[in-house]
């Protein structure tokens, strides 16, 4: 099983932080084949699983998460 993890793209440092105590908490330590993922990544990934029309943006102010839309 692989996980996709959330893209720490331009989040300060204590957020950064804060968001990973809170990831150990509730799961505790994840799998060493996590990755981070920019959303490019994520846009391929989708369409190499056979998505068309693939968009992915970036979304938030302080916890950053990928919005990915596409049809299949």
């Amino acid at each position: 099983m692989s996980w996709l993890t959330l893209p720490h793209n331009n989040m300060p440092i204590l957020l950064k932080l804060a968001m990973g105590l809170r990831y150990l908490r509730k799961y505790g330590v994840p799998p060493k084949q996590n990755r981070i993922m920019s959303p490019d990544d994520i846009t391929q990934l989708a369409e190499r699983a056979g998505f068309v029309d693939v968009e992915s943006k970036l979304i938030g102010m302080e916890t950053r998460v990928i919005c990915l839309k596409g049809e299949k």
